[in-house]
């Protein structure tokens, strides 16, 4: 008998190929794992509303199940909806790292709203809808244009966001990054000459909603 009890999944990456999907393959070792009594989560940066048909796939529609999203910074039960953790990023921090994002001229800023998203539906704040990224992000749901709205962030906005992503070429995101490191939670992808960061509060990430008190456990 295993004593594997429980095992996260990242999406991107790993779960999922380079074109975001699951091969047969990993669909079906993933499935098999609840006839060895292993409890399956999906733990990713991705927002609810993109786990939502991933973990139907999975057949994680039972009231014990549960998704780990935004890099650590939700937790929801799949059939229930409830959130069982949610953190968001203090305001005036929030304000800052806009300023700075403006003062660096980096390209990308894609905000993810806390109080006006679920697995179906979801609300971004950006700097703009210009940029590549933004752009191609927001065509991909261009289908559901009911579904997923965005707008521009201003610093007069009063709004809880659980992460941020931000892309912009190399040098400049290196120089936001040794500012802002140890006052937030940054994760840094580098791709040639550009970078991308996914930014939560400090010590959040999809780890630690598994840790209370100092004692690694889990919502099941």
């Amino acid at each position: 008998m295993s004593d594997i009890k429980l095992i996260a999944v990242d999406l991107d990456g790993t779960a999922l190929n380079s074109n975001g999907e699951m091969s047969p393959r990993t669909l079906q070792v993933l499935k098999g794992l609840a006839s060895k009594d292993i409890k399956l989560v999906i733990a990713t940066g991705r927002p609810l509303y993109q786990c939502k048909d991933i973990a139907a796939k999975l057949g994680l529609t039972d009231s014990n199940d549960f998704i780990v999203s935004l890099n650590g910074s939700v937790v929801t039960n799949n059939v229930t909806k409830e959130i069982l953790f949610c953190d968001f990023l203090n305001h005036q921090l929030l304000r800052d790292i806009y300023l700075d994002v403006i003062e660096l001229d980096l390209e990308t800023l894609i905000m993810f709203d806390a109080d006006h998203s679920s697995f179906n539906k979801m609300l971004l704040h950006c700097k703009g809808f210009e940029d590549k990224i933004t752009k191609g992000y927001l065509a991909s749901f261009s289908t559901v244009k009911d579904e997923v709205t965005a707008c521009l962030y201003s610093t007069d906005f009063n709004i809880n966001v659980n992460k941020i992503y931000i892309s912009s070429y190399t040098p400049d995101v290196n120089r936001f990054v040794t500012k802002w490191q140890g006052k937030i939670e940054i994760s840094q992808e580098i791709r040639g000459d550009r970078s991308s960061l996914e930014i939560t509060s400090c010590n959040v990430t999809m780890s630690r909603p598994w840790c209370r008190n100092g004692k690694c456990s889990c919502w099941c």
